[in-house]
């Protein structure tokens, strides 16, 4: 309710200023501290309990902002590789080292850059894990190289618990992926299968969630950082993003958090009507889609709320005038007899 209070009070907007985005922070970590300085506290306070009006899949939040120390690799990458793909399974935590920029390794990648031989160069910097220099030379190649090294460096440097690497970076991760291009298949590949779980019936239950990959329900648990990040950092794919990362969080069971993606996904969120042969994503917001002709007076309320907000959104010279959610009508009037049969007229003519 408090991502609705944001919509409302900023004329049915969620995104294109610095306001509303600072208000929507504020509603996903509201333990986020403003920067005000170089001797600013940091920006993630661990401990602090993440109050949400809105349904978290995670009931511990203390650990998503622990960090552990890098460990040492024990072994670099293999020098010869036909590709920049990171493999996690060969190295427990990988991390900078401070090996690698030695004398030897500046001077062979002086000497492929003597010849001309800048692909030669961004491989054996990204094997011998010389980030800074990879991602300067790829640069100078093409968008797809620079990509490739960006997704290379992040699933090194910042690889999920579950392969060595330390908790709370999975947003961090997913979003350096991101720029990097790989779009939704970064969050395709971290998250669990959509389908897996039933949903709740209501905005109020929250179940527990089904065993499926550990690693995958840490990345659900940390969403909201994920969200945080993503809508702070808008680029190419985060539309698609924060809609698949909505339906593996509905279908994981958490119903109102997947919604909060789909509501920051777009500057008007999806709302769709029955009748497709395909299950609507969202049909009424803050509740699940049951399929059985029933209907959740608290989801129709939530939608309306969503409704009021769009009308706010000013017209431009030559737009339509918003004419609402055509659908959400006939849930209107249902709600009005509820009403009249309880012997509240009042409220059911208005």
């Amino acid at each position: 309710m408090r991502l609705l209070a944001v919509m409302v009070g900023n004329e049915g907007r969620l995104m294109g200023s610095a306001k509303v985005e600072d208000e929507v922070r504020a509603v996903l970590l509201p333990h986020l501290r403003a920067l005000s300085g170089p001797s600013a506290p940091p920006l993630l306070t661990p401990g602090l309990p993440v109050p949400l009006a809105m349904t978290s899949p995670s009931s511990n939040h203390n650990s998503i902002y622990s960090t552990s120390p890098p460990v040492q690799l024990g072994s670099g990458l293999a020098s010869q590789r036909n590709s920049l793909e990171f493999n996690p399974s060969s190295h427990a935590v990988p991390s900078s080292s401070t090996s690698a920029n030695r004398p030897a390794n500046l001077d062979h990648l002086q000497g492929l850059l003597f010849r001309g031989e800048k692909k030669q160069a961004v491989q054996f910097a990204t094997d011998e894990k010389m980030w800074s220099h990879a991602l300067i030379i790829s640069s100078c190649i093409d968008k797809q190289t620079w990509g490739e090294v960006v997704k290379a460096f992040a699933r090194s440097e910042l690889p999920c618990s579950e392969e060595g690497g330390p908790k709370g970076r999975d947003a961090l991760r997913l979003t350096y992926e991101m720029f990097g291009g790989a779009g939704t298949a970064t969050l395709t590949r971290a998250l669990p299968t959509v389908g897996s779980a039933q949903p709740p019936s209501s905005l109020i239950s929250v179940d527990a969630p089904p065993t499926t990959s550990s690693n995958s329900l840490e990345t659900l648990s940390n969403w909201r950082e994920i969200v945080a990040m993503l809508v702070s950092n808008r680029s190419l794919g985060d539309t698609e993003a924060l809609n698949d990362l909505g339906d593996s969080l509905v279908s994981q069971g958490w119903t109102a958090a997947g919604h909060c993606c789909y509501i920051l996904s777009a500057p008007t969120p999806p709302l769709d009507g029955l009748g497709s042969p395909v299950p609507p994503r969202v049909h009424l917001y803050g509740s699940s889609f049951s399929g059985n002709g029933s209907f959740d007076i608290d989801g129709v309320l939530v939608t309306e709320i969503i409704e009021y907000a769009l009308s706010l959104i000013p017209v431009l010279k030559g737009q339509e005038v918003y004419s609402g959610i055509v659908y959400l009508q006939s849930y209107k009037l249902l709600h009005a007899f509820q009403l009249a049969e309880v012997g509240d007229n009042a409220t059911a003519q208005r």
